[in-house]
């Protein structure tokens, strides 16, 4: 008889305990899915020289305030970001309750090449940015001499040895040579050259040493007459000057 009800007692608590345990998981998820954990803020963390707008940023994102953070698939939205050709990796997260959260590391433009209509901005790593229809205002180095492969569109890779050598050199220059240098030649990927803003042509040859030489030249720019035509820095220890 005691058996029996302390049976009868133990199914009851059990019942009573699967019935609280539905209640609680019923109350958590409508509690969750409530408006407290709607998204009323997006924050944006990006470089303060950023060619993005954060309004822009956003739209890129497709993520909507109003809408409940639990939902927001965070890495459909790191992918519709890394879409845009100005962005190289981003990252989105959750900051409980309402707010999302996205950092972003853009490509910065590094040169531009010329095509029939216009320029190609590209950054360091080779990737077309965007189509600029003029170079006004714009303070980075033409490339050319290049033989582009089809038309390339915003986002694409550009590749090609006279290319990459030439990003190389772009890439060698010290902080104060960037607005110094306004044209790159690499028809001859053996033999580069480089041109001042002011017209000074600059023989760097192959890319051995090319980061020693682009400075030496340099040196030798600023330091004798503004008359010099050419600076040929092929060899590093007889450079030769005209």
């Amino acid at each position: 008889m005691h058996y029996k009800k302390r049976r009868i007692i133990g199914r009851h608590f059990i019942t009573r305990g699967f019935f609280l345990f539905l209640l609680l998981i019923t109350a958590v998820y409508f509690f969750i899915h409530s408006q407290f954990f709607n998204v009323s803020h997006i924050e944006v963390a990006a470089d303060s020289q950023s060619l993005l707008t954060e309004e822009e940023i956003k739209n890129l994102s497709g993520i909507r305030t109003g809408s409940n953070i639990f939902q927001v698939d965070a890495r459909a939205a790191e992918k519709k970001l890394e879409l845009h050709p100005m962005i190289k990796k981003s990252a989105v997260g959750r900051v409980l309750p309402k707010t999302i959260k996205i950092q972003i590391e853009e490509r910065r433009p590094a040169a531009l090449i010329p095509v029939d209509e216009g320029f190609i901005q590209i950054c360091h790593d080779g990737f077309y940015l965007k189509h600029m229809d003029t170079i006004g205002g714009v303070g980075h180095p033409i490339i050319t001499g290049l033989d582009l492969e089809g038309i390339p569109s915003p986002g694409d890779k550009l590749t090609g040895d006279g290319l990459e050598l030439a990003l190389k050199s772009i890439g060698s220059l010290p902080s104060d040579g960037v607005n110094i240098i306004g044209e790159v030649d690499a028809h001859n990927p053996s033999n580069i050259r480089m041109y001042t803003v002011t017209g000074v042509e600059i023989i760097l040859g192959d890319q051995k040493d090319l980061q020693d030489k682009i400075r030496l030249a340099l040196d030798i720019i600023s330091g004798l007459d503004k008359n010099i035509r050419m600076v040929d820095v092929r060899f590093l220890k007889t450079p030769v000057v005209k």
